[in-house]
Formats: structure tokens, sequence, C-alpha cells
């Protein structure tokens, strides 16, 4: 998947520059409509309440879809490490039950591979080591599997078959883990999303400020949107931000594996 401005950016800065341009087109249409209220004519009952209600109503609605897309593909990584975790707790167990020459390189594999896999989302942060550990976990699977491939030679039992089954679950596990790390909200979602929060951020405070009221509750509601966006973005960055995928299921399988 081809990697997007964003998803680049690190979470801080967006805040800042979310804020800072929310804030500002509030404040800068709150002035115009002061100004435009002194003109000659003007009068409180030309302006509505419809437009930035209508404008905010929908932005609503795009921050809940977003959201719930975010949360999923979060609750979908949280799955993922679980899923993983028993994989390699089944395929380490059925090692035992092959002959002792064969089971035991494949312990030691799968030790190191285990241990290889609670930096998963570490290194999510530099793209450089993303490509460094996913080659590293294809190596460690090619080594597994080819020793799986000299234990079918050998042995044709259906015990054999079932390891060679569940060390199959681990391989595509390592896909699902890493396609589900690249797997995010669309970037121009939130393009659409900070678009239109500034529509219904300027429009709602050109009309507050053509009716001489005060501006706070559009100041309010404009770092309110700037944090919800950056809540969204901050689900759906694995290895990166404070709302982290926890890997204490693999943790333990690797406590217990030694």
């Amino acid at each position: 998947m081809q990697q997007e401005f964003l998803y680049s950016v690190p979470l801080w800065l967006i805040a800042i520059v979310l804020i800072g341009l929310f804030v500002g087109s509030a404040w800068g249409a709150h002035w115009w409509g002061r100004i435009s209220r002194k003109k000659p004519n003007a009068s409180a009952e030309a302006v509505t309440e419809i437009l930035p209600t209508s404008i905010l109503g929908l932005l609503a609605l795009l921050l809940g879809f977003t959201f719930s897309m975010a949360i999923n593909r979060y609750e979908d990584r949280k799955s993922l490490v679980m899923k993983e975790a028993n994989a390699l707790g089944t395929t380490y167990l059925r090692t035992q039950m092959l002959a002792p020459e064969q089971g035991r390189p494949l312990r030691e594999l799968l030790k190191q591979y285990t241990r290889h896999r609670l930096v998963f989302f570490d290194v999510m942060k530099d793209a450089q080591k993303v490509t460094t550990f996913n080659s590293h976990s294809q190596d460690l699977l090619s080594q597994m599997w080819q020793l799986a491939v000299t234990v079918t030679q050998k042995d044709k039992s259906p015990i054999a078959g079932l390891f060679v089954s569940s060390l199959n679950d681990v391989i595509d596990l390592d896909t699902e883990r890493v396609f589900a790390s690249k797997n995010h909200v669309p970037e121009i979602v939130y393009y659409i999303i900070i678009l239109i929060t500034l529509l219904g951020l300027t429009t709602l405070s050109f009309v507050i400020g053509y009716k001489g009221q005060r501006n706070s509750a559009s100041l309010f509601l404009a770092v309110l949107f700037a944090f919800v966006i950056i809540m969204i973005q901050d689900l759906d960055r694995p290895g990166r931000g404070l709302i982290q995928v926890g890997e204490q299921s693999l943790i333990d399988l690797s406590k217990s594996m030694n």
C-alpha cells in the first residue's frame, strides 16, 4: 500500500496545525460577521443558523462513520495478536509430538520467531525497520517450512499433518498482520472532514458575529473537533501515538516457551 502524507507526519504537529487552522478560521469569520453587521441596512434577521447547523450535522455523521472505521481496524489488529499467539502456541505444542530430532529445531525456531514478533508494532515507526523486520520474519518462516517439509517426507501420520496445518496458520497470520498494520482509513476521508469542519466553523462564527454574540462556542467547537480528528488518527496509527495494541498474549507465550 502506498504511504500517505498524513500518516508520515507526527501526530502532535497535525494537532497544532488543526487547532490553529480551526481556531483561526472561526476567529476570522466572527470578525468578518461583526464588520458586516455594521454595514447599512444590516439586520440580525438577515442571516440564519440553517446552513451552519446543516453542515455541522453532516460533520457529526462523517466523524461517527470515520471513528467506526478506525475502531474496527484497531479491533482487527488487536484480535490478530491473540490469534497469532494461539497459533504459535498450538504449533509449539504439536512439535512435542514429533520425533525429538525433528521437534527440537522447530521449537527453537518458534521461540526465535515469537520473540521477534514482540516488536511488531515498535518497528512500524520506521519504514526501513519494517522492511528488515518483514524480511527476517519471512526468513524464519521459510526455515520452519523447510523443516516441516522434511518432517512430512519422513512421517505421513496425522500428527505430522496437524503440525503442518498449525504452521500454515502461523504463516497466514503473518500476512494478515502485515496487511492490517497498513490498512487504515483512506486519507481523502480526513481531508473531506477537515474541509467540512472549516465550512461549518466559518459559517457558524459568521452568523454569531453578525448577530453581535460572543464567539466562545465556536472556538470551543474548533478545539473539540480538532481533538476528535486527532483521536481517530491515533486509533489508526499502529506503533505510534497514545492508543496502542498490547502484545501481552505474545509476551506470555514467549515466557511459557522459555
